[in-house]
């Protein structure tokens, strides 16, 4: 993967998926329905949340509190997962999350693309193992996003997509932070 340097602080706060490869959601689908122990579970809604990281001297690596918050189409019932994002590295951040039943969950990623002034406005995130084609948009506010001019982020998706160095992206039926549902 050809990740970027990142800086968690500018990681802190909400984030919602707003384009994704098929895979990838399909992924986000299967482990949610894992998770809640129902087959064929759609989510309706799904955010991150991170905290601002803390520097552990112990294991040198900065780590910040996260929050990953769903509703799905089976319940009005908000569910929370909390966790940990630490990155020694500025360039892959571990999240490890606890499932409902204490089990850990450990997810590897890097960021391809980031854009913000004082804070990050979008990522684009791949898995850190494994290929590095499947990718999941992260921005702040999915209307505001894609009311927005994305004239350079669209750009760099064609450029990534015509190379085969990226799957295709297909908007995310979930995309909104569960507060109007």
């Amino acid at each position: 993967c050809e990740c970027i340097e990142i800086s968690q602080e500018r990681m802190v706060g909400r984030w919602v998926p707003a384009l994704a490869s098929p895979s990838v959601i399909s992924r986000i689908e299967e482990a949610i329905g894992v998770l809640l122990e129902e087959d064929s579970v759609s989510p309706t809604c799904a955010k991150l949340e991170f905290s601002v990281p803390r520097y552990q001297s112990s294991s040198g690596a900065n780590n910040a509190k996260m929050t990953a918050t769903f509703r799905t189409d089976k319940s009005d019932k908000l569910s929370k997962i909390r966790g940990n994002a630490m990155s020694s590295d500025s360039r892959t951040v571990e999240v490890k999350l606890s499932d409902f039943q204490g089990n850990d969950i450990s997810a590897p990623f890097c960021v391809l693309k980031a854009e913000g002034r004082t804070v990050y406005d979008y990522m684009v995130i791949v898995t850190s193992q494994g290929p590095c084609n499947k990718a999941v948009l992260l921005v702040r506010d999915s209307e505001a996003f894609f009311d927005g001019d994305n004239s350079e982020l669209i750009a760099y998706f064609k450029y990534m997509i015509n190379r085969k160095m990226l799957e295709p992206l297909q908007a995310v039926s979930f995309s909104n932070d569960c507060s109007a549902n």
